[in-house]
């Protein structure tokens, strides 16, 4: 089967959509299938995460890959996509995100080939970002996908009826950790809290930030680690400054050795806004650390299940509650020790062959209709 994957830009990105993308193209090319990669990048891009050299990448290389484009670049994107299209003959399009998927199906117009729109995000987004008051417009554009494919079953009732019976749920896979190197105890006194994502208004830092800067008198064994690049790195920095607490909090920038910080890591806050799946979250339960979120944030009320593999705090941006559910799991190693055996448990099933079938059985179903 030839399948063509779809995305803005893989240029250096790091991100949890540039992972996981590659990990299914890499995994499909595994199992026999022609695979093709189109990005708006120039002709030097080069992708962060390791990608099969049998991965033909096209890269569109006209305008900016991430501003707009003018409608004079537009106009040159078409021409190109529809010539490589011609040449590729994809059974199927998968594409990322809205605006590539919506891009490609108006320039592939009448050529007959199938469209999943891969949605990333819980539709909760559209309460904090711009984009919100086109909600409505975007809900309608997916009419012209074959499927839509979201991470998690509690997204599929916050789309309009007519879109339900053509989404699939096809979660992120999560690797599973070697028994071996689970639960290993440590006679370091010192405590590591973690965080780890794009530093962004989104991942909501900041709060974190300020919440532990509460709490670094009380808890003195505990430092705060942050693993993550973004444009909030300077008001992070800053707030960690004017908190005094350049001792006590890191940032890492972009980290490749993620594991050795799960190992090392005592408990897990993933304070966003929303998510979609959330990658390091699920991750770092799969390290069996326990780990704390917000209960009104999509994604990962997902995944945390109070009191059961971690703590939820109520609201979305109450200092408040963060702080008492950090406060309890810092200071009860007996809870935190019960509720890391039940992480490892709780993302099994989100184990690669299982999540990687389900992607290749919606390849087939689409591309024999």
């Amino acid at each position: 089967m030839k399948v063509l994957f779809a995305a803005r830009s893989f240029n250096a990105m790091a991100g949890g959509v540039e992972r996981m993308a590659i990990a299914i193209m890499n995994e499909m090319v595994e199992r026999g299938h022609e695979v093709s990669l189109l990005t708006w990048d120039y002709e030097g891009a080069k992708t962060f995460y390791p990608l099969n050299n049998k991965v033909n990448w096209l890269k569109i290389n006209l305008g900016d890959p991430h501003g707009k484009a003018s409608w004079q670049a537009r106009i040159k994107r078409a021409y190109k996509i529809r010539k490589m299209m011609r040449i590729v003959s994809p059974d199927l399009i998968l594409a990322f995100q809205h605006g590539i998927f919506f891009a490609l199906r108006i320039y592939t117009a009448g050529m007959a080939i199938p469209f999943i729109a891969a949605v990333r995000n819980a539709t909760s987004m559209f309460e904090f970002v711009s984009v919100g008051k086109y909600k409505n417009l975007i809900f309608q554009s997916y009419r012209l996908a074959d499927r839509v494919t979201v991470q998690l079953p509690g997204y599929v009732k916050d789309y309009p009826r007519y879109l339900q019976n053509k989404i699939d749920v096809i979660p992120n896979r999560v690797e599973q950790v070697r028994s071996d190197l689970l639960f290993m105890s440590s006679a370091n006194p010192k405590k590591t809290l973690l965080a780890v994502g794009r530093l962004s208004f989104q991942k909501n830092f900041s709060l974190l930030i300020d919440c532990f800067s509460s709490l670094s008198k009380e808890f003195p064994e505990w430092n705060l680690v942050i693993a993550g690049n973004g444009e909030e790195v300077d008001l992070l920095k800053d707030l960690i400054s004017n908190s005094e607490l350049e001792d006590r909090v890191t940032l890492l920038g972009t980290v490749v050795d993620m594991e050795r910080l799960y190992l090392e890591a005592d408990l897990f806050c993933m304070p966003s806004l929303w998510e979609g799946f959330p990658n390091a979250l699920a991750e770092a339960l799969s390290y069996g650390i326990p780990s704390i979120g917000f209960e009104e944030a999509a994604g990962v009320s997902d995944l945390i299940i109070n009191k059961y593999n971690g703590l939820l705090a109520t609201g979305n941006q109450n200092k408040d509650s963060l702080c008492s559910a950090l406060r309890e799991s810092m200071g009860d190693l007996a809870l935190r020790e019960q509720m890391s055996k039940n992480a490892v448990e709780s993302v099994k099933k989100y184990e690669p062959n299982i999540i990687f079938n389900q992607w290749e059985a919606l390849f087939y179903d689409i591309a024999q209709k």
